[in-house]
């Protein structure tokens, strides 16, 4: 894009603005790049001009790639750390770009999760360094799997009073801080999965003062029933109590009564038929349900009322399938993994009368292809009928004929692979999963991989595909392969394929007998992740010239892989980020 603009050192010069714009469209790395180009391009960089478009490529980016980014910095860095890529910020900027303040927002709250939970210590001492001005644009703030303390916490949310979305799963937190939180407070979402030091008469305290709570997690919590009581639910919309200690069935009862506006529930441990049945189901659009102490009766009753469903999780239940006949709803996912008591009789008329879903997974149960054939499978876009032991292959194919917008499909020990591979068009697919299958048909998997695809995803791992079948694969997407335990790989006709294969990302061949020469043939400016446990037929100095010329390599496992101490030396010069040997 850059390079395509004419005369670019003297429109630099006299139109800094449009080429400020463009560094917002570019990701920091790229930024850093141009820097290179010309000294009126690093001018800009550096300008006020520059700031904000580097600003927003960080707050656009996810907190993982925010935490790479951080990491790949702090590991290589050359120049004073916030000269490169996180501009400090000590006012308000650009406000006729970010009048509200998000962008600004998401770019504090990113950095200082990273910097918080890489060095706790500096992320405070981060935090404290910004003005009131700008603590008030983050609305978000996540401390999952820090050690924050309650009194730090105090301070931080009686700074940033704006703050709607609080992450502290997986902390320390007593709930001490929250008795003296403000009652003007914005808080809207709010997890505590996993906190099990909660103090109970501090955390209803807490909860008779958030208002506007929409979004609430208390999985795996000591949380009583009596606490939740104390909750103002005029706008409780999501609740999740996956494993929640919850043993008062009258005031859990009343709490559900209460609870008339959830849109999505989620529910695992024990359940009695009078919970369920107090639970106003009427506006619940996704409900996960993994509960046992309940009969099928009440579900049935449930299912009678929940009329704006649309997502369904009842995998590892004792379902029969009978509730299901009770669903009135346009469902577009099913879950019913693992449902070990399904009637496959009973699934076939649910099917028959339900409309198209878009998302089905069936994996480990009794299904029967005339359960399939039941369903219409023209808007599936998703399916996984993985460990389906009884699927008929005489007429397995009539259900994949139909099925042609299939975007993810899992296939993993299914005994009629082959009848399947032979009639799916994958076109459209973007994700296979065909792992331990050992009875492949070569030809059969030639003939599949030889049709036009969108594959980005391909798992062959503990199958007896060989290499020769892979050179038949012509996906110009395909990001991710795995091989794991796959003994038929031909090194050099691996090379082959991956000399011809420029966006692969992940390569995972754990336990194979590879030596890595293949190695050499990817694209190693675009890989990202490599996997390569129990390889002990490695050979070191080609891993040594791979290692030499990686660009982009983020992830490196070589667990229970033999390794020479020159080996290891350069493993720890190059400093991955993610490496484990």
């Amino acid at each position: 894009m850059i390079n395509s603009i004419p005369n670019l050192l003297e429109t630099s010069a006299r139109c800094p603005g449009i080429f400020a714009n463009i560094l917002g469209c570019l990701s920091p790395k790229e930024q850093i790049a141009t820097r290179l180009t010309c000294k009126v391009w690093d001018n800009i960089y550096q300008s006020n001009l520059g700031l904000f478009p580097r600003v927003q490529s960080i707050a656009g980016l996810s907190k993982h790639e925010v935490f790479l980014l951080y990491q790949d910095l702090r590991s290589n860095r050359t120049a004073p750390f916030d000269e490169l890529f996180f501009p400090v910020i000590t006012k308000k900027f650009q406000e006729t770009l970010d009048p509200s303040g998000k962008i600004l927002g998401r770019f504090l709250s990113n950095l200082h999760t990273v910097m918080y939970r890489i060095d706790s210590q500096k992320g405070w001492e981060f935090f404290e360094s910004l003005p009131i001005e700008l603590k008030d644009t983050i609305l978000t703030l996540d401390y999952s799997s820090t050690t924050i303390t309650d009194e730090r916490l105090l301070l931080v949310l009686n700074s940033c009073k704006n703050v709607k979305t609080l992450y502290l799963a997986r902390t320390a937190i007593t709930g001490d801080c929250f008795s003296q939180i403000s009652v003007d407070n914005q808080l809207k979402n709010l997890n505590l999965s996993d906190c099990l030091k909660l103090n109970e008469e501090k955390v209803a305290s807490f909860f008779s003062k958030v208002k506007g709570l929409e979004k609430l997690d208390l999985s795996v919590t000591l949380i009583s029933s009596k606490t939740l009581l104390a909750l103002d639910l005029s706008n409780l919309q999501e609740l999740s109590l996956n494993l929640s200690v919850l043993n008062d069935e009258e005031e859990l009862e009343i709490f559900f009564r209460r609870a008339n506006s959830l849109k999505n529930l989620y529910l695992s441990g024990s359940i009695s038929d009078r919970i369920l049945l107090a639970i106003d189901p009427s506006k619940l659009k996704k409900f996960s349900f993994h509960c046992r102490g309940y009969s099928e009766k009440s579900l049935q009753l449930f299912f009678k009322r929940a009329t704006a469903l649309e997502e369904l999780d009842l995998s590892k239940t004792y379902i029969t399938g009978k509730a299901l006949l009770s669903i009135k709803s346009n469902l577009k996912s099913l879950n019913l993994t693992s449902c070990l008591d399904l009637n496959p009789a009973i699934l076939e008329v649910f099917f028959e009368k339900i409309k198209p879903l878009e998302a089905l997974y069936l994996g480990v149960t009794s299904t029967l292809v005339r359960s399939l054939l039941a369903l219409d499978p023209s808007k599936l876009k998703i399916l996984d009928i993985q460990f389906c032991k009884n699927l008929d292959e005489d007429t397995i194919e009539d259900f994949f004929e139909k099925a042609d917008s299939l975007q993810e499909l899992c296939l993993e020990k299914v005994p009629a692979v082959n009848s399947i591979l032979k009639a799916i068009n994958p076109l459209n697919l973007r994700k296979l999963v065909l792992n331990n299958n050992r009875n492949l048909n070569k030809t059969t998997l030639e003939n599949f991989f030889s049709k036009p695809n969108a594959l980005e995803q391909l798992f062959l791992s503990h199958t007896n595909v060989n290499t020769n079948s892979l050179l038949f694969l012509s996906s110009p997407y395909l990001k991710i392969l795995c091989l794991n335990g796959c003994h038929k790989l031909n090194e050099q006709k691996l090379g082959e394929f991956f000399s011809k294969t420029k966006s692969l990302e992940v390569f995972s061949a754990k336990g194979t007998s590879i030596t890595g020469d293949s190695l050499l043939s990817l694209n190693l400016s675009n890989l990202k992740a490599l996997i390569l446990d129990r390889c002990i037929d490695l050979n070191q100095q080609t891993l040594h010239e791979f290692l030499s010329k990686v660009k982009s390599l983020k992830t490196l496992h070589l667990f229970q892989t033999p390794l020479t101490d020159q080996t290891r030396s350069i493993l720890n010069s190059i400093r991955i980020q993610n490496l484990i040997t």
